[in-house]
């Protein structure tokens, strides 16, 4: 009897450890199913009016101009910024006048996810700088997300990512440097600021100084740099061939690395503020 009763247990066991399999393959391929049928339009579409394969291949770093009525030529990343940051106005204005006084202390749907982006970054600020000053600075980090975010992701539609020019990685990069010296002299003093350079000797200063002054152009260019290097690599495999390969690695570079070139740029830039309260 309890031979048996160990063989129906295992049998069960297998059966359920069957089911969950399936049961995991089948949310898999619900995942990945719309990314597959959009990689096979892709590629379709790059197959009949893509490049042909070349044995050359030609790179331009110039993110262009773009003519405005009554404006005149404008930088195409100064447009994109300027529309995503115009349409994000246009989202929270919404949310506030018609979403916000219809929320509950028992979230459905939409205010879910809101509340989940809220405390991911309310977390994850004060996880390293307390309470107080990581509820100030959270707001600014999910800004950079979804302004790097969304001009990066443009390159799904054929457009140039807003961080492939120079100019504007690096005026993300002041903004960070400007928010840094901010937070510091706002919650440590402008004395404790100017002292810091003085520690361990006042002859490291200059070397500090020069340190600090490098994080803007170093995330500045880290951002660029990746940026330009997917731009080579996909330049790389078209001139190779146009088939599969090229929409499968256009989407990794537009959405999986971009959202790893913004957790990086968004982590550093909330080290730095700690490195400089600490």
């Amino acid at each position: 009897m309890e031979q048996n009763t160990t063989s129906q247990a295992a049998q069960k066991q297998g059966v359920k450890k069957k089911k969950s399999i399936k049961q995991k393959l089948l949310a898999f391929l619900k995942l990945a199913a719309p990314y597959l049928i959009l990689c096979a339009i892709y590629g379709t579409l790059m197959l009949i009016f893509g490049p042909k394969e070349s044995n050359s291949m030609e790179l331009s770093i110039d993110v262009g101009t773009i003519t405005l009525p009554g404006i005149g030529a404008v930088s195409w990343s100064v447009f994109v910024g300027g529309v995503i940051l115009l349409l994000c106005i246009v989202v929270l204005l919404c949310l506030n006048l018609f979403y916000y006084r219809g929320m509950t202390e028992n979230p459905k749907k939409l205010q879910n996810y809101l509340q989940l982006f809220v405390t991911t970054y309310d977390k994850m600020a004060t996880d390293r700088l307390g309470k107080t000053i990581g509820r100030e600075i959270a707001p600014y980090l999910f800004a950079l997300t979804v302004y790097i975010g969304l001009g990066c992701c443009i390159e799904l539609f054929g457009l140039t990512a807003m961080t492939a020019d120079i100019n504007t990685t690096l005026a993300l990069g002041i903004c960070t440097f400007i928010m840094i010296n901010y937070i510091t002299i706002r919650h440590r003093g402008l004395k404790y600021r100017a002292q810091s350079y003085l520690k361990p000797m006042a002859a490291v200063a200059p070397v500090k100084l020069l340190s600090d002054l490098a994080v803007p152009v170093s995330l500045a260019c880290r951002l660029y740099g990746n940026v330009l290097a997917g731009m080579i690599v996909m330049e790389l495999i078209y001139s190779v061939t146009t088939i599969l390969i090229p929409p499968l690695l256009s989407l990794y570079f537009s959405v999986f690395h971009t959202a790893i070139q913004v957790y990086i740029f968004v982590y550093l830039s909330l080290s730095y503020v700690g490195e400089a309260l600490d």
